[in-house]
């Protein structure tokens, strides 16, 4: 399994779009600000196209094992997460990915 690495991503957005890395980092960086402010500030998730799904969740309050004492630590407080579920439709990523022969 390959991760891209930032800057692979900005060449593959410049070459597709037709537009200069540094055009390509100001325009994704801006992308990715925008979803950010969006799960930070609003505390709303939001679809991410035929990807899946990010969701807003809060995680309640949990008191943690020291797992080299085995004693109770101070408890987590309240706080906001978030979880990603893949699109599971026919025009989902996922689906297509299915029919893709493994390298």
């Amino acid at each position: 399994m390959t991760v891209l690495k930032a800057d692979e991503l900005r060449g593959l957005f410049a070459e597709e779009y037709g537009v200069t890395k540094k055009e390509a980092k100001e325009q994704l960086d801006g992308i990715f600000d925008f979803f950010e402010d969006v799960m930070v500030k609003q505390q709303k998730g939001f679809v991410f196209g035929n990807l899946g799904k990010i969701e807003i969740v809060v995680n309640p309050e949990k008191a943690y094992l020291n797992p080299q004492t085995g004693e109770l630590g101070d408890p987590k407080p309240e706080h906001y997460g978030f979880k990603f579920k893949t699109s599971k439709g026919k025009a989902s990523v996922r689906e297509k990915l299915k029919d893709v022969e493994v390298k």
